[in-house]
This record gives structure tokens, sequence and C-alpha cells, in this order.
């Protein structure tokens, strides 16, 4: 039914033979009561309201096919992340060894719980905190853009599905 050369129309009936969660649903309900024709630029503009594996893994026939773009994805995902990891990590093990001695300095001046351990958290926190903001601040970017490269796979393979 309703499938374009750049389109594939998905229906309520066909979406809830599906099963999906009732969040989900009432998310697709409120913007879509009976169907939505599904484009790229739709699924990429709404790139981060949906869940695109399980839509996938519901929806689409080769799960090979998407298998291996969403293993790419991921991959992509991930090499923009990794040295945002490893800075995080090493401002962590930073973060406790201030912390550590922190602890024992207060206890050595005879600070009792909790304060000693709220001092020795305000030192942790301190210590890492560039290094938490620029991971969040990488992480806002590459969901960003890891959604939209999923949203794209998934709407050009469920498109191209309809039409063959």
């Amino acid at each position: 039914m309703g499938t374009k050369a750049n389109s594939r129309v998905l229906t309520r009936d066909e979406l809830l033979s599906h099963d999906p969660c009732d969040f989900y649903a009432d998310r697709f309900f409120e913007r879509f009561p009976e169907s939505v024709e599904i484009t790229v630029e739709l699924a990429v503009s709404q790139a981060s309201d949906w869940d695109w594996c399980w839509a996938a893994s519901e929806l689409l026939i080769n799960q090979d096919s998407w298998d291996r773009a969403e293993d790419t994805i991921q991959d992509s995902y991930s090499a923009v992340m990794t040295p945002y990891w490893d800075l995080t990590s090493a401002a962590y093990r930073i973060g406790e060894a201030a912390y550590q001695a922190e602890l024992s300095k207060q206890r050595a001046e005879g600070v009792g719980w909790p304060d000693c351990y709220n001092k020795a958290d305000e030192v942790f926190v301190e210590a890492t905190k560039v290094a938490r903001a620029a991971a969040e601040a990488a992480d806002g970017v590459a969901r960003k853009d890891r959604d939209e490269a999923l949203a794209r796979a998934f709407a050009e393979q469920y498109i191209a599905e309809g039409n063959n």
C-alpha cells in the first residue's frame, strides 16, 4: 500500500501489528493518527524522536543489510566519542586520587562524617568537571549525527523494500 519511489506509507494497523510500546505508539498516533508517508527527509527531521533500531527489527525485511548499516553508524559514533571517553576515564582516575587525598586530609584534621565525604566529593567534581563537560558536549553532537544516520538508513531501506 502507498509506496512511491521516494516514500512509503506506514499505517496505524501495520504499526500496531508489531506491538510497539505505549510510549512510541502514543507519540506516533498523536503525530500521525491514521498513517504516515515515510520519506528520508521526514525520518531525518524526527531522528531523535524514534527508536530506529526497534523500527528496523520490526518493519524491515533484510535484517542483514540493516545490521551492517547500524554497525557502521555505531562504529562512527564510537570513533568520535572514544577520545572523550578516554579523557573522562583519565579525569576520573585523577579525581579519585584527589578524592582519596582530600578524604585522608579531612579525617586527619578530625572532620567527621558526612562533612569529610562532602568535601572530598567537591574535590572530585571539580577535578572532573572539564572532562565531563567536554564529553557531554561531544556526545550531544555525536548522538544527533548517529540518530540522523540511523533514521536515514532506516527510511532508505524501508522505502526500497516497499518498491521491490
